[in-house]
């Protein structure tokens, strides 16, 4: 059913309509115009042709002219009262205004300019008509100006408030802060007070029982002595005579240091025999003397106190060279005890002495009389070990366990200690047994082992262990042939030793000829490739083209990098862009995430170093990619390591990472260098025990590898490559937050021939017995022979020797020794990744809590 309703439209602005139900509710239009009274003829029909054309009618129809009114007379009256009502009398003005008649309003003044300009509107300007046409703003517009002014100088206030609150608060923080800082330096203040009175009463202290001289005679006795005799001395000759005796206290009181042991000086020891002094040296840690010591009788030992620690030390001397294999042939090598030995020993021989505290007692490993002090790394101090003598008596059974001095070496050695002072070297002695294997020099370094089998002989030529008596012919011997040698060789560092000795006027020529058994070793090797290789490892937060032109110009060879975010699709051409530039490049994808990628390793290497694939695990990203390295006779295994952040080595992916990691480690026979970004700190990974898990060690950088201060950046290294290597950070890099680590590995420290202990090969017998007959063995030399255990033991290990392997050599503390490589060498590794897999199929997950601990 169709509906109507009725409207009406403006007749004075013709765009305007309202329903008629509504006028009663808004008279006016929006033009200010009341709505007509008359009915309107529009009405909404439900056609919508005809509703659009009532409003075309609506809009466009000519407007009519409002219905002309008759006004009522009463109404013209008054109007016309207005316009005469100046010339009323004031009196009936009076009475039409109680009447409710006001006059009319004054009708405003136009402005005649404004009124002939309007006139001549079309004649002027632009700019004048713009202004002719503009009108006063409405009141409406005036209140929401108005209102909107109100509104920003209301926010303005607030804000200048809420800046004030701020303002004040931090000024109540600093006051504060101001009050306790000068809290605390009045506090300072104080408890500098209280030092410097501490410093001023000790001071007085010091100066009283220290700096002050206590002269040995009363300068009051030698001017009473000067009056009697009538002489009298000017403040010259007294000025003088304080000054000499000034001299004379201080030489008395170095004469008494000299005769006290250093650190000692005067004190309540001189006056104590050789037990208390020992006492002394027991308390003192000094484990040798300690056995020494407890075994001396007091009658036995009648040396003077200042030579007591001199004693003690010349018999560790005298004991070290009966250990030595040629102690009893060749004489030459026992120093010469001091001049105060002989004879001071009551009832008996040094050896007698010696002999009855070590027949019941193994022989320490003795320190050498000065150690080298020196700032070279580790690796090149020689190896100070002594060659241990042979067994001093045959036995009808080979026994384990250690081996012990037998009282018979002492007592031949008898006739010779007791002859130390008088006896003189022999002018040519017997030439050196050597621990070598036979050396092969090269043509090449044979005048060099000639020269140095020179400098060898003057240091075992007479006298003996007396250095400084040849400092001419070593001094010659260095400006000769020591000047063309690099630095930081193991050459450089054995003639700068010389130099120091000689220097100090010490000797220690068993240690100088240690390290010269170890330079003739090193003419014997093979080449290497080269002597220094730099590694770079950095995480380089994402890779970009910037980055491979950065690496390109860096001096490593190799670079393992992660977090490239590089994904399975673009590995391809990410390797053909290094193949270009000449290097091979591994590359571990990183794993897609919502966001991007996560992760991602490469590994670069030279291409002429023809590096093989290695083992690689990767999971979500992280994960470890391997290649190895062939050098001149050995491998290296080289893995690029990223780990997850954030979570430690316990968390996320990171154990079953460093699971496989040990696996591979652990069955591999080639040095190994894992370097990467491990995410978390190295104390933490010790913490763990990882490194000794995989029998490695960790190598980190001096500084911090990350701008937050953290050391995230490191290497893992097998033990015998771990003395070779040193890292440095490098922060002159075109990726943040992480710094670039440089890894120098020195070839000729992985090659250096050092004194290393012989390996013995158990073969077994043809065929096994069924039961083990453990005979009754005597072991010689025990602590205590009322112990049944070691007698036990003795015999159990040396029946299963006997028994199982065909060779039966003993196991004591004599340990054969020889030069080699400090890396052995090793041929190229086959099927690594198939060993792998063998390992890993046994391999259990890893339990931080029990195995790493």
């Amino acid at each position: 059913m169709p509906r109507s309703r009725s409207y009406t439209v403006c007749q004075f602005c013709n765009d305007s309509w309202i329903y008629n139900h509504k006028i009663k509710h808004r008279p006016f239009c929006r033009c200010g115009q009341p709505w007509p009274l008359q009915e309107s003829q529009y009405t909404q029909d439900s056609d919508l042709g005809s509703y659009q054309w009532s409003q075309k009618r609506a809009v466009f129809a000519k407007p009519t002219k409002p219905a002309k009114t008759q006004p009522s007379k009463g109404f013209k009256g008054v109007q016309v009262l207005g316009e005469h009502w100046g010339s009323l009398p004031e009196a009936v003005q009076q009475v039409l205004k109680k009447n409710g008649l006001a006059p009319p309003e004054p009708a405003e003044d136009e402005d005649p300019l404004l009124k002939l300009l309007m006139q001549h509107k079309e004649a002027l300007p632009a700019e004048i008509k713009l202004e002719l046409d503009k009108r006063d703003p409405e009141p409406f517009e005036v209140a929401l100006a108005t209102q909107d002014a109100f509104k920003t100088a209301v926010g303005k206030l607030r804000e200048l408030g809420h800046r004030k609150l701020l303002l004040q608060q931090r000024i109540d923080n600093a006051k504060t802060a101001f009050t306790a800082l000068l809290s605390q330096m009045q506090n300072l203040q104080a408890e500098i007070k209280d030092a410097e009175q501490k410093v001023e009463k000790v001071g007085g202290d010091y100066h009283e029982k220290v700096l002050k001289t206590e002269d040995g005679t009363d300068p009051m006795d030698v001017e009473a002595v000067l009056g009697q005799l009538g002489v009298q001395l000017t403040q010259e000759q007294q000025a003088t005579w304080k000054a000499i005796q000034a001299e004379h206290a201080s030489k008395r009181r170095k004469a008494e240091a000299l005769d006290s042991p250093p650190g000692l000086g005067v004190g309540e020891l001189l006056g104590t025999d050789a037990a208390d002094w020992c006492t002394v040296l027991i308390s003192q840690g000094q484990m040798l003397i300690d056995k020494w010591a407890k075994h001396f009788a007091v009658e036995q030992f009648s040396v003077p106190l200042q030579y007591a620690c001199d004693v003690l030390t010349w018999c560790e001397e005298v004991c070290t060279f009966l250990a030595q294999d040629e102690c009893a042939s060749e004489l030459l090598r026992v120093p010469a005890g001091p001049v105060f030995v002989a004879g001071h020993l009551v009832g008996g021989t040094i050896g007698s002495a010696l002999a009855s505290v070590f027949h019941e007692m193994p022989l320490p490993p003795f320190p050498t009389q000065q150690p080298p002090r020196c700032d070279e790394p580790a690796w090149v101090s020689p190896s100070r070990t002594f060659k241990p003598a042979s067994p001093c008596k045959a036995s009808p059974l080979k026994t384990s366990g250690p081996k012990y001095f037998s009282r018979a070496v002492f007592d031949d050695a008898d006739h010779v200690v007791s002859s130390l002072d008088t006896l003189e070297a022999s002018p040519s002695p017997r030439p050196r047994k050597s621990t070598m294997s036979n050396p092969r020099p090269s043509q090449a370094n044979k005048k060099q082992v000639q020269e140095w089998k020179a400098l060898l002989h003057i240091l075992e030529a007479a006298p003996v262990m007396d250095m400084p008596a040849k400092e001419a012919d070593l001094l010659q011997w260095i400006e000769d042939f020591g000047g063309h040698y690099e630095s930081g060789s193991l050459e450089e560092w054995t003639l700068n030793r010389i130099c120091q000795l000689l220097e100090q006027s010490k000797d220690d020529t068993l240690g100088v000829i240690e390290a010269v058994d170890a330079v003739l070793a090193g003419f014997c090797k093979k080449g290497s490739d080269s002597k220094l290789l730099l590694i770079g490892q950095a995480n380089i937060t994402t890779y970009r083209s910037e980055i491979r032109t950065w690496l390109v110009d860096r001096d490593e060879s190799f670079w393992l990098l992660q977090e490239t975010h590089v994904t399975e699709s673009d590995t391809r051409a990410l390797v053909n862009k290094f193949q270009s530039v000449g290097k091979q490049a591994w590359a571990g994808p990183a794993a897609p995430t919502q966001g991007g990628s996560s992760g991602g390793l490469l590994t670069l290497a030279p291409s002429h170093r023809n590096a093989a694939t290695g083992p690689a695990f990767l999971l979500d990203g992280k994960g470890f990619v391997s290649v190895s390295i062939r050098f001149r006779g050995w491998d290296l295994l080289l893995v690029n390591l990223y780990l997850q952040s954030g979570v430690g080595p316990t968390g996320g992916v990171n154990p079953e990472i460093l699971r496989r990691l040990a696996a591979l480690l652990s069955q591999t026979s080639t040095p190994w260098l894992v370097l990467g970004d491990w995410n978390c700190p190295p104390d933490e990974l010790l913490r763990h025990g990882y490194p000794t898990m995989v029998k490695g060690r960790l190598a980190v950088p001096t500084s911090p590898t990350i701008n937050t201060g953290g050391t995230l950046d490191y290497a893992l290294a097998s033990a015998n490559l771990a003395p070779a290597i040193t890292l440095t950070p490098c922060w002159d890099v075109p990726f943040k937050p992480h710094a670039a680590v440089t890894v120098e590995l020195r070839l000729e420290v992985v090659d250096l021939p050092l004194r290393q202990l012989k390996g013995f090969s158990l073969e077994p017998t043809a065929s096994c017995p069924d039961e083990l007959l453990l005979p009754e063995a005597q072991a010689r030399g025990l602590w205590d022979t009322s112990q049944p255990l070691d007698h036990e033991w003795a015999s159990f290990s040396a029946g299963v020797e006997e028994q199982l392997f065909s060779a039966a050599a003993g196991r004591g503390w004599k340990l054969e020794d020889t030069f080699l490589p400090l890396v052995k060498t090793s041929s190229p590794e086959k099927n690594l990744e198939r060993l792998e897999a063998g390992l890993l199929a046994v391999l259990p997950p890893l339990d931080f809590e029990s195995t790493w601990k």
